[in-house]
């Protein structure tokens, strides 16, 4: 998965430095995040807990957590926020299908502080704003 991922941000670069000068860098940028929220999405949808270990599991969950509170760390832009956010959105529904509790998990508290980053960091932007409340809603939805 992040293979594809990286493949996918080479390919974005290799096409940026060849010929048409009318990709800027921040269409680059913009397809690498979209590459990596594909990826986290990919591995969301294949999400089968059922088949590991609870030691096991927990890493995976863990792991997802992590690169998709990244992604909206590193988010740059409102539409990189939104992207982030449909990622995150998706982690927390596919888990909440699986019935995971997120009860003690540290991740979901420090993600919940990077909602709030984001939410004073678009305070100007309804779509986000939006986006980022029902996000928070789910988080403490999945941590009761």
């Amino acid at each position: 998965m992040q293979r594809r991922s990286l493949a996918s941000l080479l390919l974005a670069l290799v096409i940026s430095s060849c010929g048409d000068s009318s990709h800027s860098t921040a269409d680059v940028v913009q397809a690498a995040s979209k590459a990596a929220a594909d990826s986290i999405q990919h591995a969301i949808e294949s999400l089968d807990l059922s088949q590991m270990t609870p030691e096991a599991a927990k890493a995976k969950v863990q792991e997802l957590l992590d690169r998709a509170g990244q992604a909206l760390a590193e988010a740059k832009d409102s539409e990189m926020v939104q992207q982030a956010i449909a990622v995150l959105e998706a982690l927390l529904d596919r888990l909440k299908q699986l019935g995971h509790s997120l009860a003690a998990n540290e991740d979901v508290q420090r993600l919940q502080a990077g909602v709030q980053e984001q939410i004073q960091r678009f305070r100007d932007d309804p779509r986000v704003q939006g986006a980022l409340k029902t996000l928070q809603e789910k988080l403490s939805q999945l941590t009761r």
